[in-house]
């Protein structure tokens, strides 16, 4: 009873500890991430059990609905082997809007009042894998292979994280989306420092991988945050975020 108890005054901050630990998959090993998902589940059911929230069937179908698509278009592939494959692939499509369809009203509160600490959890898993795979490189190749070769060294050299370069991209992108967010929010002097030094270095590793897919969509994520928020500050860092970038983009072959 003590323990039920205890868990039920804390429940908050449970549900928010599970929800940090999706943002943190970056240096989460891809073994340890389906252990972490179910444990995701299991809190939402919880959650779902102890608040007596109905399911949300039109949060789900909306957020599952790619999903769904898939599924449909397998009844009439030619290729299931291909299909099945996509499915287990973009598996996620699915389990997330189911957990975020049975956690509570109250505890999803609670979270997105703390969803700025996600953020910097989000930015700096994202750093730390960046300098962690880098510095795994640089202890068996000099500096301008590793830097020449980081792309590909990433897909065959990082055992327990099975991460494409693109995918890699992808999350350093939105870490320096999400680095808007925050500097919308507003930050204290140091904060912002320890920012923009974090966001340099991501831009470097974003422009080492050079995935002109991901870039090109951080550019125009960008454009339409800082239009929308009308930030002096975000303009600053907007302009030379696209000033380089684009300037990369130009000169790379």
């Amino acid at each position: 009873m003590g323990t039920k108890i205890l868990i039920e005054k804390h429940s908050n901050t449970i549900l928010w500890l599970l929800t940090a630990m999706m943002f943190a998959f970056p240096v989460i090993p891809s073994p340890v991430r389906p252990v972490c998902i179910v444990l995701f589940v299991i809190g939402s059911i919880w959650s779902s059990y102890y608040c007596k929230q109905q399911f949300r069937w039109r949060y789900f179908l909306l957020n599952a609905s790619v999903f769904i698509v898939y599924l449909i278009s397998l009844t009439y592939s030619d290729d299931l082997s291909y299909g099945f494959r996509k499915i287990e692939t973009g598996a996620s499509l699915i389990v997330f809007p189911l957990i975020f369809s049975l956690i509570s009203i109250k505890h999803l509160n609670y979270i997105f009042e703390n969803i700025h600490k996600l953020m910097w959890i989000f930015i700096t898993t994202v750093l730390i894998a960046n300098l962690a795979f880098f510095s795994k490189f640089y202890t068996h190749y000099n500096f301008v292979d590793s830097v020449q070769h980081f792309p590909n060294i990433i897909r065959s050299d990082i055992y327990g994280w099975n991460i494409h370069p693109i995918y890699l991209s992808m999350h350093v992108a939105i870490a320096i989306i999400f680095s808007l967010f925050l500097i919308h929010k507003g930050l204290s002097l140091r904060n912002m420092c320890i920012l923009l030094l974090m966001d340099l270095v991501l831009i470097l590793f974003l422009l080492i991988m050079i995935k002109k897919g991901p870039i090109l969509g951080l550019v125009m994520i960008m454009s339409l945050l800082v239009v929308l928020f009308k930030n002096r500050n975000l303009w600053i860092f907007y302009g030379s975020i696209v000033t380089i970038v684009i300037g990369v983009i130009i000169f790379h072959p």
